[in-house]
């Protein structure tokens, strides 16, 4: 079979999902595989591809799939969790990033005996660690949300720095033997960084207003209009200020992903399908590049430089980042070990190599093979060893923590608030845009998108929490969410909402072991209508000596005579808060709380409760009841 260009993009593309596919099943990272396969179908094995036949189109390819790869880590980027842990990540992207130069510099000098320039390229390409890697990993290990939001930031917004920084020490190596070489260096060096930034906030805005605008941007168009618009960014700042692109593709992506869009949620869908694709077209393409006798003509000193990387360098730069944090030791040490390279140096050190051979300057293979095994190297030994080492430090996190709530409706605001009170996570999901953009002013968590979707609910972190409660209006929609949530973990509660005078198959609600909330059957809209009105508060109650009873429609639950003028909402049995539902037990000195409606008489309500041994605490009007903050899950 003749080998061409087209044939190796083909083959790679196909192998690479084949790669993601395996691992998945594997469950181990996709990386580890992806480098494999290239290696093994490139010219050091089988011989299916060669990518030296794409020429100066390899450059083109990388460059705009590394685009679409940054702008989709930027999308995920929450600002608010990045600024609890500013100062750490601040560090290791400004002052850490040059620790890691000139340490991997001088490292590479006097172990492998290169010439300095070569060693300084070196130096600047292994700043960088790779979200492609580093993210899914975090996910599959569950770390805690702290070690999650630092080492998440790390690895996108150094992949940009990190670049530009390398490519400003290329032009100095290049360029080198002119008088000014330094200071030309660094004012490319800070115009690319700042231009790459306004450019990145400019285009943010313009992608996510042109979205926000009702009805601008088809609704089946929103996901190309953006990939459109991303890559013509990253093109237009290339040829307005070399590299800049790299910047403002990351920056674009974190505006665009903090607006609080109801179209994120579908571009965060399609930017992952996609990514995954590139991922495993790109590392595949790129080691088939790679030589394996340069790899292997490194040698014992080839392995020094790794392990000074992983072992010293890595260390300092993280005990120099986190100093005076709040970061516990055990924390520190995980951040110490996990620093895997990824896509960003494997394709700028085959850029570097191209353009240094045309520069006729020797060493550019020899550094492309040490970048090689340095992301190969700790791929594998750190994607292999995060679990165990996580679990032996206590890192991961909490399991049995919190609660998702499907809906983002004034109700479901109300339950979600006091469920805060455990100064727990509590996230809310829905794909309705007036919901979420009211739930995001009152300062929940919420995930903007199909309760049914695996992705949405993995978002979520269904996986830790203590229960998921569907609670919105819609019998079938909280029916098959939950049974969505079962096929994903049959262990996890649930809790589900159903309207009263409405048919639901009992026999699927018993099959989910699903408990009815509230305590009995409901008429959500009628208490969604009361809130709106203003005609709903919130009382605290209290039990006295001697209560003991069941919340059930048969008992207590929905106001006298069942006149639907109380609505019970949450308990304290445990110890903790959660949601009232049926065949809950109420002993004495229990708190709860209830909604109730304020048109009826105050007193018979008060009457009722005092049969059932109720006192009321104090009355609260929805508007004043506080969202409370969850401590960290570390």
């Amino acid at each position: 079979m003749k080998q061409t260009g087209t044939l190796t993009v083909i083959i790679s593309m196909a192998v690479g999902i084949f790669g993601q596919t395996l691992a998945s099943h594997l469950k181990i990272p996709a990386i580890i595989l992806l480098l494999f396969l290239g290696v093994s179908i490139g010219p050091d094995g089988l011989g299916l591809i060669d990518p030296s036949r794409l020429g100066n189109l390899l450059a083109t390819i990388v460059g705009f799939a590394v685009a679409v790869i940054l702008f989709e880590g930027g999308l995920q980027l929450e600002v608010r969790r990045l600024r609890r842990q500013a100062t750490v990540i601040q560090r290791l992207i400004g002052s850490g990033a040059i620790i890691t130069a000139v340490l991997a510099s001088l490292t590479c000098y006097y172990i492998m005996g290169w010439e300095w320039q070569i060693c300084l390229l070196f130096g600047t390409l292994v700043i960088v660690t790779g979200p492609t890697v580093v993210t899914p990993l975090l996910r599959r290990i569950k770390a805690n949300r702290r070690l999650h939001t630092i080492l998440e930031a790390e690895g996108v917004l150094i992949d940009p720095v990190g670049a530009i920084i390398a490519v400003a020490a290329l032009d100095f190596v290049i360029g080198s033997q002119a008088t000014d070489a330094f200071w030309d260096t660094m004012l490319f060096l800070i115009s690319t960084l700042a231009f790459g930034f306004l450019a990145g906030v400019a285009g943010g805005f313009l992608i996510g207003y042109s979205l926000k605008l009702n009805k601008l941007i088809p609704r089946d168009l929103e996901n190309m209009y953006t990939l459109a618009l991303v890559i013509l960014l990253f093109e237009v700042c290339n040829q307005v200020l070399h590299e800049s692109g790299i910047m403002a593709v990351t920056v674009a992506g974190i505006i665009v992903g903090n607006m609080k869009l109801p179209a994120t949620h579908r571009l965060l869908h399609f930017k992952e399908q996609l990514t995954i694709m590139l991922i495993g077209f790109l590392f595949v393409l790129l080691a088939a590049d790679i030589r394996m006798v340069d790899v292997i003509a490194l040698g014992w000193p080839g392995i020094g430089v790794v392990l000074s990387l992983i072992f010293i360098v890595r260390p300092i730069n993280v005990l120099w980042s986190a100093r005076g944090s709040r970061l516990s030791w055990n924390e520190r040490l995980f951040m110490c070990w996990l620093a895997p390279r990824g896509i960003v140096a494997a394709a700028v050190a085959s850029l570097f190599a191209f353009d240094l051979s045309r520069a006729e300057i020797g060493g550019g293979t020899e550094m492309r093979a040490l970048v090689f095994l340095v992301i190969a190297s700790t791929v594998v030994m750190q994607g292999l060893s995060a679990g165990p080492i996580a679990s032996l430090l206590k890192v991961r996190r909490k399991s049995n923590w919190g609660y998702v709530i499907i809906g983002a409706n004034q109700v479901s605001r109300v339950l979600a608030k006091i469920l805060s009170f455990n100064k727990e996570d509590v996230v809310l999901v829905d794909s309705n845009s007036a919901s979420f953009y009211e739930a995001s002013e009152e300062g929940f968590r919420v995930i903007y998108g199909n309760a049914l979707e695996e992705s949405v609910l993995m978002r979520a972190g269904i996986d830790v929490r203590r229960s998921v409660i569907a609670s919105t209006p819609n019998n079938d929609l909280n029916i098959m969410a939950l049974k969505r949530t079962k096929d994903f973990d049959h262990n996890i509660r649930v809790c589900i909402a159903t309207q009263r005078n409405s048919h639901v198959d009992e026999k699927v609600v018993k099959s989910m072991e699903a408990r009815t909330l509230f305590g009995c059957r409901t008429d959500f809209n009628l208490w969604l209508h009361r809130i709106s009105q203003g005609t709903a508060v919130v009382w605290k109650l209290r039990t006295e000596q001697g209560a003991k009873f069941k919340l059930s429609s048969d008992n207590i639950a929905d106001g006298p005579n069942n006149d639907r003028s109380v609505l019970f909402l949450a308990a304290k049995p445990k110890g903790y808060w959660e949601p009232a539902f049926d065949g809950m037990e109420i002993g004495e000195n229990q708190e709860l709380f209830a909604l109730v409606y304020t048109d009826l008489t105050e007193e018979n309500v008060l009457d009722w409760l005092a049969e059932y041994k109720i006192s009321r605490l104090e009355a609260t009007k929805i508007d004043d009841l506080k969202l409370v903050s969850p401590e960290s899950d570390h």
